[in-house]
């Protein structure tokens, strides 16, 4: 109980007894005991760095996960698994992983379950990535009905930080800093530093007002560690917005030692994400050379996972190293199947238009804007109806909801509001609300 109860508190224990006690014992104990006592090792292999053995510890905990009465168990080790294999860029791995979770939940709590929600914050976290923004939100928001409930860290990250990052991209800047603040306040209230720490970065990534985070007195080694990776990340989101060549070069040793440290630690996804935002900072800060040669170290690993997201969360800054990057291929040397996927990312690479703020929509900015998301789309499937949430919306504008009615039923903001509709009327080939409806029920769409 008390290893469980370090888990939750994002703790990694130097007690090897439960490993000794307990799993060494496995056959003389309850499979339930042994299959909770597998997951928090499992989590606690994770925050050492070792990857594979904490892979390995759940191939083995399988035949245990399948004896508890109740899903949970199995739920959080598939979760896991998912969670490493991410980390390792093994994307189709962890879809796997991540979608059996959401299976078994359904299939053995009920699809309203904790268990349910809990897995589809991180399938969410798999679609966003993949650009799959509008049905990762729908997800995210199901995701968010948990609260503080939502699981480890690792499965609160997502929710909270890539949904702002949707908030933001659909316009709605006060919604993403609601999203934010419910992290931040979850951080805090829980005291989980690095989730608190994190949402104070992605407000500055963001462009909102946020203080530097601060490390708490009695922080332990690991949390230092944590807070000053975070703290990093925010520092080098400043510099996005704020030239300063002489702390650049101050801070670019720090944050190529932080991706070393996450490589070590088998944290390649994160690693990954952090030299796309070293490299924006290097392109903002005029250091072109320095910038392409960071970019181009990760391309092909972008392209070889599907994940476009981490490119666009780089914004302006990165489209523009990107655009250089394929009108001199020579420079490189890129196989012909990353250039066409990056022509195919960026096909107006040629033509960088201005960002908005979150504080100043007419200010430029770092990140993509709201309709920039939808190149994305043409890397998946297009849906062959309605998303639940479009539905949800149609359904309320049918019955005579105002658009801030609308937000504050479905808890979202009133921007994100007028950007659903804006797509039903694309998908719909309408101009008006009313026309809207009277498509959507000729088409049977609604009832």
């Amino acid at each position: 109980m008390r290893e469980c109860v370090a888990m939750y508190q994002d703790r990694v224990s130097d007690d090897h007894r439960l490993k000794d006690e307990v799993l060494e014992e496995s056959e003389r104990l309850h499979p339930w005991t042994v299959s909770v006592a597998a997951n928090v090792v499992t989590f606690f292999e994770i925050h050492r760095g070792r990857g594979p053995e904490a892979d390995r510890l759940q191939r083995w905990a399988q035949q245990y996960h399948r004896q508890v009465v109740g899903s949970f168990s199995e739920v959080y080790g598939e979760c896991f698994a998912g969670l490493i294999a991410f980390h390792n860029l093994d994307i189709a791995l962890a879809q796997h992983h991540w979608e059996n979770a959401f299976r078994t939940a359904c299939e053995r709590s009920g699809r309203q379950s904790h268990a349910a929600k809990l897995s589809l914050g991180l399938v969410g976290k798999l679609l966003y990535h993949r650009g799959e923004v509008d049905r990762a939100e729908e997800l995210f928001e199901e995701a968010l009905q948990l609260g503080q409930r939502a699981g480890v860290v690792d499965f609160m990250f997502p929710v909270y930080e890539s949904l702002a990052y949707i908030r933001i991209r659909r316009g709605d800047a006060d919604g993403a800093w609601d999203i934010i603040e419910k992290g931040e306040q979850a951080g805090l209230s829980l005291q989980l530093t690095r989730l608190w720490a994190r949402m104070v970065a992605t407000k500055e990534r963001l462009g909102f007002e946020a203080r530097r985070p601060s490390l708490p007195l009695d922080a332990t080694g690991r949390e230092k560690a944590n807070i000053e990776g975070e703290l990093l990340r925010y520092d080098l989101s400043h510099l996005l917005h704020t030239e300063d060549p002489a702390a650049v070069a101050t801070i670019r040793p720090q944050a190529e030692a932080l991706l070393v440290e996450l490589q070590k630690q088998g944290n390649h996804f994160q690693s990954l994400r952090d030299q796309i935002l070293l490299a924006a900072v290097l392109e903002v800060n005029g250091l072109t050379e320095a910038a392409d040669e960071m970019l181009r170290e990760v391309l092909p690993d972008c392209e070889a996972a599907g994940i476009p997201q981490p490119l666009v969360e780089g914004g302006r800054p990165i489209q523009r190293i990107v655009s250089r990057l394929i009108d001199s291929p020579e420079s490189w040397h890129p196989r012909t199947r990353t250039l066409d996927w990056m022509r195919k990312l960026f096909p107006t690479h040629a033509a960088l238009e201005e960002e908005p703020s979150a504080a100043d929509p007419e200010a430029g900015r770092t990140f993509a804007r709201p309709d920039e998301i939808d190149r994305f789309a043409t890397l998946a499937p297009k849906p062959k109806s309605l998303s639940e949430r479009e539905r949800e919306i149609l359904h309320l504008v049918d019955a005579g909801y105002t658009n801030r009615e609308i937000a504050e039923r479905l808890f979202i903001g009133r921007n994100t509001v007028k950007w659903y509709l804006r797509k039903l009327y694309r998908t719909l080939g309408v101009s008006t609300r009313d026309d809207c409806v009277r498509r959507a029920k000729s088409l049977k769409v609604l009832p």
